[in-house]
């Protein structure tokens, strides 16, 4: 799905990840939610 949100750098740690973003007209909390059930899915892949 397409947004106003730029990713221009990411570090993804054993538990958690940083971003540097820039928003746009994107719902950040909606956002923040799809990335974080993908990395949590990526995680126990993982494991």
């Amino acid at each position: 799905k397409e947004s106003s949100m730029k990713i221009h750098a990411w570090c993804i740690m054993d538990n958690h990840f940083h971003l540097l973003y820039q928003t746009g007209q994107t719902n950040l909390a909606a956002f923040m939610r799809t990335k974080s059930a993908g990395y949590m899915e990526l995680r126990e892949m993982r494991c």
